[in-house]
């Protein structure tokens, strides 16, 4: 789930509109629309602000999908019986996740160009 579809969630969640939680972040309800949408992401004040109203942690808002299984997947290894074929299995997974960050990574990067050279 991208941070976005997090926020998105959690809006709908307290049955509130992108124009209220704006107002009450004092953001307009376009860069909220914007967060939703994956294009911009907020500053790290109003990451702090949106976890207070949506009561979780910061780092439950930005942290992926892929994030959590990579720390799942290592988690399994080192708490795994010495078996190999766990181990393989879980250095496949694990693999698997790496790519998947790699992606996230290179796709927010193209992100980050795009408005610097908008700017």
């Amino acid at each position: 789930m991208t941070f976005g579809t997090k926020l998105q969630k959690l809006r709908e969640e307290k049955n509130i509109s992108q124009k209220e939680i704006s107002d009450l972040l004092e953001v307009s309800q376009t860069t909220y629309g914007k967060w939703e949408s994956d294009i911009f992401y907020p500053t790290y004040k109003n990451l702090q602000k949106l976890a207070q109203f949506y009561m979780v942690d910061v780092e439950s808002l930005t942290k992926s999908e892929t994030e959590v299984n990579i720390i799942n997947s290592t988690n399994f290894i080192n708490n795994s019986p010495n078996s190999k074929l766990n181990s393989l299995k879980a250095i496949s997974k694990l693999s698997k996740n790496i790519e998947k960050l790699v992606f996230l990574i290179q796709k927010q990067t193209e992100l980050l160009e795009k408005k610097i050279q908008k700017d």
